[in-house]
Parts: structure tokens; C-alpha cells; sequence
């Protein structure tokens, strides 16, 4: 049995005559509960998620970032994970067009708070102000902003933002303040567009820092400035960096490669093999938690 997500796996830990399973996930409680501070879950609460993924036969997390987490946080063994990231349909998404006027930006949010939607509208209209066009697609009413820099677009039919928007931007900017793996991350670099990011979760799995985008400290507005900065003044940077986001894409998040590999995977779980569809986990150094807590 496979769950795709890994909330619902929970009710296993009941059964007393519990099916094999294997599960997908994009981070752990452990992971949420220290890097974003939430309190929501207790230690006993985490245990009990630890123990659950320590019956699956094999798991799947989305980013090295919940990796470090399951090996580190709950001792699974790294022989039972393979790192299975976002997967994208990389032929729906159409060549970019040039176009008049400043570089445009695009911001992708439904949660326009959360995203970081209100801090790069600050950007746009301080000291990017006459550099950029900012063009915010949401649903959020909070996002319907107005300026002489930005155009809200609203909620718009994902068919026309990949046919219609993407084509057009020159790059992307996500300050969100708490992501896993955002999928929009991975729709950027299939549109060849460079992206400004937080530097959080599984995000520098997506993002290349350096390469494919320029990663930022989240609480530093002055890291996202002179990242989105040094993207505005220099178009060639843009492109290099667009065309190294779609080669990621096309080894990492290809629909049609992952899902089949992804497929081969359970199959081989299912039947005790231990395929080398994706090469075993192997971890970075000590666990994120237990390094957490080495002496200075």
C-alpha cells in the first residue's frame, strides 16, 4: 500500500494486522517544529510519527531538507529512503516572448501573507520603484494591490498562466516565511525563469543558489533587494540562470521520468527487491537535530 501523503498512514498504527506500506512526504513534525517554531505538536506526538515511519518499507521524502530529518529526528535507517522530488510537466510550458519595459517580476501566492506577497510589494514600490514590474497572481483579496509597478491579476486558470504569463516574466520572487517544497518553485524552472527565493525547507533542492536563482535569508530584506537587484540590471545573468533552472528540471522534475521511476520504486518495495531505480539516501554528517545539539 502507498500513501501519497503521509497523514493519513497514521490510522496503521492501529491496525493490528497492519498492510506493508510505503509513504511520500515533504517534511516531518520534527522538521516543522524546529525550523518554523510552531508548538503544535508534542514530543510524544512526534514519537508517534517517528514510529509510524519506522514500519514503512520505504519512504519518500520530496527534499534532502525532510531527509535529514527522518534519519537525524527519527533514526530511520537511510537504506529505506529515496529522495523523490516535485514532478512537472515540462512540455505544457511555451517559449518566452520578449516584451517592452522594465523586467517583470512574478509572484505566485494564495496566501499572500505567508508567501511573503506584502514584503516584495514594499520592494517593488521602495528601492526597486521605476526598475520592475511586479505581477502578483492570487487569489487572496489581500493581494489585489494597485500601483504604478504592479499588476494584480487575481486568480488566474493555471492553462493561461503557463500559455499566457509565464512566457512573458523574466524572473520569480517567493520571500515566503514557510514552504516545504512549493511546487511553484518547480513551474518556475520549467518556464526557464530565474527565481529569488527564501532560503527554507526543501526550497534549495528546487533553486540552485547561484545557479538556477539566488537563495536569501528570510528575515533579510536587504538580501532579497540586492538578489532581485542583480537580476534587474543584468539580463544575460537572467538567461543563463533560466536556462540552467530548465536543465534542473529536465534531470530532476520531468513528469514522465519520475513517476515512472517512482512506479518501478514501490513495485520493487512490493516485492522485497532493493531496486536501484533512485539511489539510497546518504546523509550530510550527523542528523539535523542531533546536530543541533553538538557541544560549540
Amino acid at each position: 500500500m502507498h500513501f501519497a501523503s503521509h497523514w493519513p498512514s497514521g490510522a496503521l498504527l492501529d491496525m493490528a494486522d497492519a498492510p506493508p506500506f510505503t509513504v511520500s512526504l515533504d517534511c516531518t513534525r520534527a522538521n516543522i517544529e524546529r525550523d518554523f517554531g510552531f508548538g503544535i505538536w508534542t514530543l510524544p506526538e512526534m514519537e508517534r510519527e517517528a514510529e509510524l515511519l519506522r514500519r514503512a518499507a520505504r519512504i519518500y521524502p520530496m527534499s534532502h531538507w525532510a531527509a535529514d530529518s527522518l534519519v537525524g529526528d527519527y533514526g530511520i535507517d537511510p537504506a529505506r529512503i529515496r529522495i523523490i522530488p516535485p514532478a512537472q510537466n515540462l512540455t505544457a510550458f511555451k517559449p518566452k516572448r520578449s516584451h517592452d519595459g522594465p523586467p517583470n517580476i512574478v509572484f505566485i501566492g494564495n496566501d499572500f501573507v505567508r508567501k511573503g506577497g506584502p514584503r516584495l510589494v514594499e520592494w517593488v514600490q521602495g528601492p526597486l520603484a521605476g526598475r520592475c514590474h511586479l505581477h502578483i497572481v492570487s487569489a487572496d483579496p489581500l493581494a489585489m494591490v494597485r500601483g504604478p509597478d504592479i499588476t494584480a491579476h487575481g486568480r488566474v486558470p493555471h492553462a493561461d498562466l503557463i500559455a499566457r504569463l509565464l512566457p512573458k516574466m523574466d524572473m520569480m520572487c517567493l520571500p515566503t516565511e514557510l514552504d516545504m517544497s512549493p511546487h511553484v518553485l518547480v513551474e518556475a524552472a520549467a518556464a526557464r525563469l530565474p527565481v529569488v527565493a527564501s532560503r527554507l525547507g526543501g526550497i534549495a533542492d528546487i533553486v540552485l543558489n547561484g545557479r538556477s536563482g539566488i537563495l536569501a535569508d528570510i528575515d533579510s530584506d536587504a538580501e532579497f533587494i540586492a538578489a532581485l537587484t542583480q537580476l534587474i540590471e543584468a539580463p544575460d545573468l537572467r538567461r543563463r540562470m533560466g536556462e540552467a533552472a530548465f536543465r534542473h528540471a529536465r534531470i530532476a522534475f520531468d513528469a514522465d521520468t519520475v513517476y515512472s521511476q517512482m512506479i518501478d520504486e514501490i513495485r520493487a518495495a512490493a516485492s522485497m527487491q532493493d531496486a536501484a531505480i533512485f539511489a539510497p539516501y546518504v546523509p550530510q554528517g550527523v542528523g539535523v537535530l542531533n546536530a543541533s545539539r553538538q557541544p560549540g
